[in-house]
Parts: C-alpha cells; structure tokens; sequence
C-alpha cells in the first residue's frame, strides 16, 4: 500500500472515530485515535519535518474556523469548548489528521488554492452533513442558513491554509 493509500484510509477512520465518538459521548476517542493516524502518517512519510508542520498548521489554525462557526451559531458541537474558545479535543484531532492530508492525499491542491477554494466549499459542507447525520454537530434546521456560512469559510480557510503551509516550507518568490 502507498503512503497516500494509507493515509486516505487512517483519515477516514479517524474521522469515525472522532466523530461517533463525539456523538456517543466518548470525547477521548477522536484524540486518541489523532494520535495514532498522525504517528503512522509521520511514520511512512519523506518528509515528516513538513508533514508535521502541516499537522501542527491545520490543528492550530483550523480549529478557529469552527470556532467561528460555533460562535456565530452557524453549528453546535457535542463536548466542552477548551477555555470557552476552543472547538472540543475532537475536532481539533480531525484539524490534526486533516493536515496530515496535505502533502499526502490532497497534495494534487497544494498549488491550485481556486480548486482548493471550490473543493472545501463542496465538500466542507458534506462532512457537517455527514457529522450531523451521526448525530456529532447540530446545524439550523434550514440548510441556507448552515450550508452557506460553512462552504464561504471553508472556500477561504483550506485554501489559506495550503497557502501558510506551502510558505512555512519554501518561503521563495516564486512560491506560486
């Protein structure tokens, strides 16, 4: 199995388990299995100082994008919010195992921030869908009214943060 094979499978198992786990109140579960996605990742990869940049990147930054929605009362996560701020341990686990996507599984976007854009904006959308579906986000029941707030952030943040990633690494000019 690839790397990028790997990585496309433990994402997607961690974010099962992070979020069944939020919806069956077991909030230690998405950090748990954070930790084991992101070691094996960092593990098979090349490059683990920019792999775990990307980590650390989307864990730190990505979780305000879902502050604001939290705040704005755009969605409703099950679990406490760190110092009233933060989004639960859980999602920033996913935030963590979603960087480990960048240079991996999503790598074909690290330059194409329109694609990037349009991507989150599609597919942002339909995991908060899937998340609320399983019972581990709350949104307005008028999807306008969720749908919208979460696709414009989403068409802004991924690609942002592709974007500081890509000048954390290489800060060059001709960085693209």
């Amino acid at each position: 199995m690839t790397t990028r094979l790997v990585n496309f499978v433990l994402f997607q198992a961690g974010w099962f388990a992070c979020v069944l786990g939020a919806a069956r109140e077991l909030f230690w579960l998405g950090p748990a299995s954070a930790i084991g996605v992101v070691g094996v990742y960092l593990a098979l990869t090349d490059d683990r100082k920019r792999s775990a940049i990307n980590v650390v990147l989307a864990a730190a930054l990505g979780p305000i994008l879902d502050a604001a929605l939290a705040h704005s009362g755009t969605l409703t996560y099950p679990g406490k919010f760190l110092a009233g701020l933060w989004p639960p341990l859980w999602i920033i686990a996913l935030w963590a195992m979603f960087g480990s996507t960048f240079d991996s599984g999503l790598a074909w976007l690290s330059r194409r921030y329109l694609l990037a854009g349009l991507f989150g904006a599609v597919f942002a959308p339909l995991s908060y869908m899937a998340g609320r579906s399983l019972g581990a986000v709350e949104t307005a029941p008028e999807p306008l009214r969720w749908v919208l707030p979460v696709a414009a952030l989403w068409a802004v943040g991924f690609p942002g943060l592709l974007w500081l990633g890509r000048r954390l690494h290489s800060p060059t000019p001709t960085d693209g």
